[in-house]
Formats: structure tokens, sequence, C-alpha cells
């Protein structure tokens, strides 16, 4: 989705300077208006065990939590909510283990159920005593879920603002070729950080994708048992 030269102009000044406010403020107005009334934090990524892990305004007192699909009639409410208020997470097989609010937990896919230990140690003794190996994935946090969510449509939204600045097409076309150097050398190191960032994240969920391949064939063999 694009926006228009003129939407941009509001905020988008003549220096670089203002322009990297502009660039803020614009990915703000760029996902609101991709994300057909979602809000700006929400974001979503399913487990290897098709439940989800998500930051929604569906859960608003729960924070990052991991909650079940919606029932075959749409409805989603607190009732899904499994683990609440994550701070960080890993696969291991059908199995998800991190650290919440209310303590590590271990969180059966299958089963739906959830354990909760009160320290790092207790929780890897559980994690032995159900026979989960260590996790395959690396730590994911809630940097990593804003990441999917927002930060690639800012990724979209600057790589247009420079092709439209190339192009020196609609109110670029007041603008000296200096002065769109100048807001392409401002823009460049933006989106440069954003794409690092947000590598991080898709090399995590390169990982993700072996782990729930993994599961799936682990459970083909189980089944011809």
């Amino acid at each position: 989705m694009n926006l228009s030269w003129n939407l941009r102009s509001r905020f988008i000044g003549r220096t670089a300077g203002v322009l990297v406010l502009g660039l803020v403020q614009l990915a703000v107005l760029q996902v609101a208006d991709c994300s057909a009334g979602i809000g700006l934090a929400e974001w979503s990524i399913e487990t290897p065990g098709k439940n989800r892990i998500a930051h929604s305004d569906q859960f608003p007192d729960q924070g990052v939590c991991l909650h079940q699909p919606a029932a075959a009639d749409g409805v989603l409410d607190d009732r899904a909510v499994c683990v609440a208020h994550i701070e960080w997470w890993m696969y291991s097989g059908s199995y998800v283990v991190g650290k919440a609010k209310n303590g590590f937990f271990i969180f059966d896919e299958r089963s739906k159920t959830v354990k909760y230990f009160d320290s790092q140690a207790n929780l890897e003794a559980g994690m032995k005593q159900a026979n989960i190996e260590k996790p395959l994935t690396t730590r994911f946090t809630p940097q990593d879920g804003w990441n999917i969510g927002v930060g690639l449509v800012m990724i979209d939204l600057y790589k247009q603002l420079m092709k439209d600045l190339d192009a020196g097409s609609g109110e670029a076309e007041k603008l000296s070729p200096a002065e769109r150097e100048a807001q392409k050398q401002a823009i460049k190191p933006l989106l440069q950080s954003m794409q690092a960032q947000v590598a991080k994240t898709t090399d995590k969920l390169k990982a993700e994708k072996a782990e729930a391949e993994n599961v799936e064939q682990a459970g083909d063999g189980a089944a011809e048992r």
C-alpha cells in the first residue's frame, strides 16, 4: 500500500533531520492503514503445534500470551489463553518452554496443559522428567513478534520512499537533486538497520519451521508404529 506524496509532505520536511521524524510518523500511519483496525502493537506467531503466541487487543489484560486457535464459531476470548505475560519462549518437540509472569513454564501443545516452575533449575528438572530434549530453537521474545508484525511493513515503506525519491515524482519534483539525495541518505541507514533487525527473527523462524517438520515427522512415525 503506497502513501501519496501529498500525505507524506504533511510530515516530511526538506531536511534530513525532519525527514527522520517524518518517517517514524509515516510508519505508524502505514501500519494503522494496513491493519484495518488492528492495534499498532499487535502481532501473532503460530507455534509448531498450531497454537499461537500473540500480543493482541483481543486479550488486553494478558500481555504477550500463548493461546489456542479460535473455536469453530470464531469466538476467541480469555478462556483460550494458556499462558499469559510471556517474557521469552522456545520450542522443543511438542512443547513450548519459556518464562512468564507466573514463572518458568512448560506447555504441552497436544494436551494444552501447562506446568509452572519457580526457578531455571526446576524448569530443567521438569524438562528432564518429561523427557524433553534441549530446545532446538533459540529464544523468541516480544521483539521478534514486533519485527514480523510491524518491521516488515516499515521496510516496505522505506523502500517505497527510496523509489519515489529516485523517480522524482509528485512532491519530489519540487526537490533539487541534492535535496533528494540528502533524504535518500537519511532513509538508507534506517532501512539497513530495520532489515538487520528483522533478519534475526526470520533466521529464528527458519529454525522454528525445521522444528515443526520434526514434530510432524515424529507424529507420523508414531502413527505408523
